[in-house]
């Protein structure tokens, strides 16, 4: 026994050591592809803990008409509304929403960013939209080599959806919620 517990050490260390380094693996606009099957497997548990995996249309925060695991669907897309999709057919919409975000943040972002901050990122854009994150002090602050925390900072004042009936803007639990996680794991 005394013998298997110093390979046991080694073992557990090297495993820590791989971990940590998957995560802290410098990411940049050549290497961030969504056929990369860490990256997909991380921003698919990431953005399913915070939009859900519904086989089955619902509206959300904003009265919006979606599906899958956040999947807003398109007016060409109608009978996603009545007709429940596959499991398939949630990983097919999931992989082309996630690769538009992926390629927003790939593109916009120009500097090399680790694995938790690809996820983050990617995760306000498919939240928010390319849009939000190409115009957004966030990025802006990213690229022009701001402390991480202060870059970190932006996340918190992305918390507000607009009620659909009223039109107004409101601080929605569920978006400061997934802003924290997104900062939590931009600055890990």
């Amino acid at each position: 026994m005394k013998k298997i517990i110093p390979y046991i050490a080694i073992l557990l260390g090297v495993l820590l050591l791989t971990t940590k380094k998957s995560f802290n693996t410098i990411l940049t606009k050549s290497n961030m592809n969504i056929s990369d099957t860490n990256l997909f497997n991380t921003l698919k548990s990431f953005l399913t803990k915070h939009e859900g995996y519904r086989n089955k249309a619902y509206k959300d925060i904003a009265g919006k008409w979606t599906i899958g695991i956040g999947h807003l669907i398109l007016p060409h897309e109608k009978e996603m509304i009545k007709n429940p999709i596959s499991d398939a057919r949630v990983l097919e919409l999931f992989r082309n929403d996630v690769t538009i975000a992926l390629k927003a943040v790939s593109d916009l972002v120009k500097v090399p960013i680790t694995l938790n901050q690809a996820t983050s990122l990617v995760s306000f854009t498919y939240n928010f939209g390319v849009n939000a994150l190409s115009s957004s002090t966030l990025l802006r602050k990213l690229n022009s080599g701001a402390p991480l925390d202060e870059v970190a900072k932006e996340f918190d004042r992305w918390v507000f959806a607009t009620d659909p009936k009223s039109g107004i803007k409101v601080k929605s639990i569920g978006l400061i919620n997934r802003r924290r996680d997104e900062k939590l794991n931009f600055l890990a």
